[in-house]
């Protein structure tokens, strides 16, 4: 199973607190010669990376982790030349040494000129040179990959593990299953576009299946891209279910590999909405890497986060602690507080706190921020966000101005990153808008919840619960200036998601429908009132909400309608 699977966020590792394992990242060879042999670089990183994985006392980054930090980090990176693209993105992951070259096609042969980078001096410390053919390019690749790991064996780098390759590790290598070259190339073929056109790069991992049908990484892909990429669900099992019979029949059902399967499938349930379903998941591959020891990881850790994701979505905040503890008490133990992913990990409990106890939230922001700021990450989404939180809980507080500084800062990032298209750009304009709102500004406010709906309108996300907010703010806005009659429409179409998501035993939709009574009433309409005032209550009464509102409904429902018959 290739290495880029098996993590799903960020693990920046960048300042070890003790002897650890060595952190290695496989930038992709350049390409010195035909295009069309371009598609040999993605499968050689691919490959490379998968052979590392295989021995046991070193660390890899995931190309999936580089590609997110230079994605991250392009803004920052602008002018600099590959070499040094390189090394800033070892800094930025934590990498001790980076294994990168490049290659030339001529004919039906390859040279291959790899290098050893020591990220700590960012000078190139060793460099060999291997010829193959492109027949024989697994035999090529695992002779890189012994070649590089013989070199890095040499060096010494402070509070950082030796490595030592042993036998069995270079057993493991040049034993794999090697693909057929067809499939491989497809494949190939397919990693090259994955991140600018996924549909195309299915298309390719199809093709590999077709040729090779127990072909582990094809399958593998496919099913990550269809299913948690493009959201083609029942397309993407498909090929995890092929990929589990397959180790099934292997007898390979404890192994990180049928690990990372789990995972898979875990991302792809909780993607789904099926929230029980991927905590089975999760917790069946934590169960395999507990059992092969690796209970310490930063790939168990990775896990425990992903569970703590889910627990969130199922309001279980308690829960979701727990795990989030438990993640960062891993964290703590290889060293990583400095790291992107302890950041990520303070910004989300911090969003378990921000409603009930926002100061408290504000600790984790801010410790997130600095450990950020020391990463050179302040022009990055995550950053954005991370403003965005902030904000969020200073609009808990009732401090408006502090809110709308952090917002803006958010909003500046975004727009600079041209990242404005994104549901999180329009939940931002949303947050604006209810600031304006507090303000008592109400035009003002209602030019963002337009942006926020012109936004989601863009995504198709008109019958989604973050769309049913929007027409709630926009009713709120509305009502404010005095129009009455828009308000209540836009109050209509909230109460109607609200329905056909099956949420009316909530006291939002009971809010929802006290402001849609008092816009009725507003437009003289006692009747529509009355019933909404009644409809309200009893609302309330059923998601057991005993405030002031609840009184007021019955209250008015009363007034409007006489009280019932004893």
């Amino acid at each position: 199973m290739t290495g880029t699977l098996l993590s799903v966020i960020l693990l920046l590792i960048t300042c070890p607190l003790f002897a650890e394992n060595m952190t290695i990242l496989v930038h992709p060879f350049k390409n010195t010669g035909e295009q069309k042999y371009s598609w040999i670089s993605p499968g050689m990183t691919d490959t490379v990376i998968s052979d590392l994985w295989k021995i046991r006392n070193i660390t890899v980054i995931s190309e999936t982790d580089r590609l997110k930090a230079i994605q991250e980090l392009e803004l920052s990176m602008t002018g600099l030349v590959d070499e040094e693209k390189a090394r800033k993105t070892g800094k930025i992951l934590g990498a001790d040494i980076i294994f990168t070259g490049s290659y030339l096609v001529l004919g039906k042969r390859i040279r291959v000129n790899a290098h050893l980078v020591d990220v700590t001096k960012g000078s190139m410390e060793r460099s060999v040179k291997i010829d193959g053919t492109i027949e024989k390019i697994f035999d090529l690749q695992d002779r890189i990959v012994l070649a590089l790991v013989a070199e890095t064996e040499k060096i010494e780098i402070a509070d950082i593990k030796r490595i030592h390759v042993s036998d069995n590790d270079k057993n493991k290598i040049l034993s794999s299953t090697k693909p057929d070259l067809r499939a491989y190339e497809r494949y190939s073929k397919g990693l090259e576009i994955l991140h600018t056109n996924p549909r195309g790069a299915l298309r390719y991992f199809k093709e590999a299946i077709k040729i090779q049908s127990d072909y582990a990484e094809a399958l593998a892909k496919a099913g990550l891209t269809a299913g948690y990429v493009l959201n083609l669900y029942d397309e993407g099992f498909g090929y995890l279910a092929k990929l589990d019979i397959l180790y099934r029949e292997k007898g390979e059902t404890n192994t990180r590999e049928y690990a990372v399967l789990m995972q898979l499938m875990g991302m792809m349930y909780h993607s789904r909405g099926e929230t029980d379903r991927a905590l089975d998941s999760y917790s069946r591959s934590m169960k395999i890497l507990y059992g092969l020891g690796l209970e310490k990881s930063g790939h168990y850790a990775v896990i425990m986060a992903n569970m703590a994701n889910v627990y969130l979505d199922k309001k279980q905040p308690h829960k979701a602690l727990e795990y989030f503890t438990r993640s960062g008490n891993i964290l703590d133990s290889l060293g990583r507080q400095n790291t992107g992913a302890y950041a990520i990990l303070l910004m989300s409990m911090g969003n378990i706190y921000y409603i009930s106890q926002p100061d408290k939230s504000l600790e984790y922001f801010l410790k997130s921020s600095k450990i950020q700021d020391n990463l050179g990450l302040q022009n990055t989404s995550g950053y954005a966000s991370l403003m965005t939180n902030m904000g969020n809980a200073y609009s808990i507080k009732k401090m408006p101005d502090r809110a709308l500084m952090y917002y803006s800062r958010s909003k500046k990032i975004q727009e600079t990153l041209r990242i404005g298209n994104t549901d999180n750009y329009a939940v931002l304009m949303s947050n604006m808008g209810i600031i304006f709102m507090l303000k008592k500004k109400p035009d003002t406010a209602l030019e963002y919840f337009l942006k926020s709906k012109e936004t989601k309108d863009r995504l198709k996300l008109q019958k989604t619960m973050g769309y049913a907010s929007v027409m709630e703010y926009m009713g709120a806005a509305l009502y404010a200036q005095g129009r009455y009659d828009t308000s209540l429409a836009y109050y209509l179409r909230s109460a109607k998601l609200y329905e056909i998501h099956h949420f009316q035993n909530t006291a939002q939709y009971a809010h929802i429908l006290f402001r849609i009574a008092e816009a009725y009433e507003k437009r003289e309409k006692r009747k529509q009132a009355g019933d909404y005032y009644r409809k309200a209550y009893n609302s309330y009464t059923e998601a057991g909400y005993t405030g002031e509102l609840r009184g007021k409904a019955l209250n008015n429902a009363e007034r409007l309608q006489g009280k019932p018959a004893p």
